[in-house]
């Protein structure tokens, strides 16, 4: 990694750029003076003092106690551990301090998320919060991301089934390999990721596979649309069962059999969030009587 790949890395991690410039140098550059620093990041010598200061603070650079004050660079492995520690810390302590706070009421919005991280963080939540049914159309790079979460809400029982594009095999889930999958994976540039939990909370993104940049992503916990996804997304694995079927020339028998099956396994109406649209429909009834 370049040196200035290294700065922005340390940027990322916490640092301003000067504390980043004056550590990434003495990686290399170990011992130096104050003077000699600031010299080559071309930065003043008063910044620079400052920094090196805020560093040892920081526990990133030793300072000796001697006339030329020598500066050298703790080893990367050892500050990145600090660091580490110290992130560990500080979030304990943000945990801990959000616990006294009221959570927002729900609300009907549609929001769009921006990075990858996000996504794949919220889809972990959708998951972990999932009691009853899941459904899902996936690619393969969002299912590795996904599969440990996947596979523990059907180990709690929750009923999942989705639309995969390469075999792979998650005990309890029900799953269908996308007849067209070879010529999407080929064809698309990207990767797609639609779910939808309890008819509660749907996401959908599409994330570019080069570069992992969002191309477009929104998640909601609105009712209706949640529980609209939910019914598009079970009937739209069916469909796929169905075609995967039908090109191999099953009996009419054998697809009743599979749609027998496939009720019993996912009845209709079972998601919590039509329960819920159920009730508010009768509360509303009430209040116009």
């Amino acid at each position: 990694m370049s040196a200035k790949n290294s700065v922005e890395a340390f940027i990322a991690l916490g640092l301003t750029r000067v504390e980043a410039e004056v550590y990434v140098y003495l990686i290399e550059n170990s011992p130096a003076t104050g003077y000699a620093i600031a010299n080559a990041i071309d930065r003043t010598k008063g910044a620079t003092y400052k920094v090196l200061g805020s560093l040892e603070r920081r526990g990133a650079v030793l300072i000796e106690d001697a006339e030329k004050r020598l500066c050298k660079a703790v080893p990367p492995g050892e500050f990145l551990k600090q660091l580490d520690r110290d992130f560990q810390r500080e979030k304990q302590k943000a945990i801990a301090a959000t616990k006294t706070l009221g959570a927002a009421p729900s609300d009907d919005g549609i929001y769009r998320l921006t990075t990858y991280d996000q996504i794949y963080e919220r889809c972990r939540v959708m998951l972990r919060e999932c009691r009853v049914v899941a459904y899902l159309d996936i690619f393969p790079g969002p299912l590795e991301e996904l599969r440990e979460e996947i596979r523990a809400a059907a180990a709690r029982g929750v009923k999942t089934a989705m639309i995969i594009y390469k075999k792979a095999r998650i005990p309890g889930v029900w799953t269908i390999v996308e007849p067209q999958a070879e010529t999407a994976l080929r064809k698309e540039p990207f990767h797609y990721v639609s779910i939808s939990v309890d008819g509660r909370q749907f996401l959908m993104a599409v994330i570019s596979r080069k570069d992992g940049r969002v191309l477009d992503a929104f998640w909601s916990a609105n009712l209706l649309y949640s529980f609209s996804m939910g019914s598009y997304l079970k009937y739209a694995i069916l469909a796929v069962i169905y075609e995967s079927l039908i090109e191999k020339n099953a009996s009419a028998a054998k697809l009743r059999e599979v749609r027998g099956k496939w009720y019993k396994a996912l009845p209709n109406f079972i998601s919590p969030g039509f329960s819920s649209l159920a009730e508010n429909a009768r509360a509303m009834n009430l209040r116009k009587k």
